[in-house]
């Protein structure tokens, strides 16, 4: 059954490429013979059409041209249409597309800087959204009277160790304990190593 159905199908599919082969011949010579004749009129826009006297064409209205004439008068009509072409290539193809946006900053490099001080905000070197911003750069003065203690513990433990310096061994021990403590109290209110050693060196305290 099946073999049979393939056999008609086969069948149908050669007939109809007769028919379009035949079809194509015949329009082909009608073509060459029109075109010998100079007597057959047709339309630039309609080129099937094929007349033996001028007029109008039958389905535009458009005057009738001389078949002669059909090509020279195509060239005009693409030329006042504006069309343009030119040979096959591969090539990229692109679009330019004009369009509102909005820009925002990336949430993944957001970071927030929280005071480990108490205290006041003297002073706002960033005062505006947008003002670019590196590593190290001074962004607020804060008065804090805790920082200003804890300076002030840090001074009296030096002055303690270098009084106590010809003391006996556990006194010196004791003192220097004392002074590492507020050191590392210093640290843990975010103060740095070489700004604590600079409060050392000159003995006075920061205010901000």
């Amino acid at each position: 059954m099946s073999w049979k159905l393939l056999s008609i199908r086969f069948g149908i599919v050669a007939i109809a490429l007769t028919a379009v082969i035949a079809a194509a011949t015949i329009w082909t010579r009608a073509d060459s013979r029109a075109s010998s004749n100079p007597d057959v009129w047709t339309c630039s826009m309609h080129p099937q059409i094929r007349l033996p006297n001028p007029g109008r064409c039958p389905l535009c209205d458009m005057p009738l041209i001389p078949i002669s004439k059909l090509p020279s008068a195509r060239s005009e009509l693409e030329t006042r249409a504006g069309l343009v072409t030119e040979p096959i290539q591969r090539r990229e193809l692109f679009k330019e597309i004009r369009t509102g946006g909005k820009l925002d900053y990336s949430e993944r490099q957001v970071a927030y800087i929280s005071s480990r001080i108490t205290g006041r905000v003297d002073r706002l070197f960033v005062d505006f959204t947008g003002v670019e911003v590196k590593k190290g750069d001074h962004l607020v003065e804060i008065y804090s009277p805790e920082l200003l203690v804890a300076q002030n513990e840090l001074l009296l433990a030096l002055d303690a160790v270098e009084k106590e310096k010809p003391s006996s061994p556990s006194t010196k021990s004791f003192a220097q304990s004392r002074l590492e403590s507020t050191r590392t109290k210093l640290r843990l209110l975010g103060i740095l190593d070489e700004q604590v050693a600079g409060i050392e060196a000159s003995k006075n305290r920061l205010r901000t």
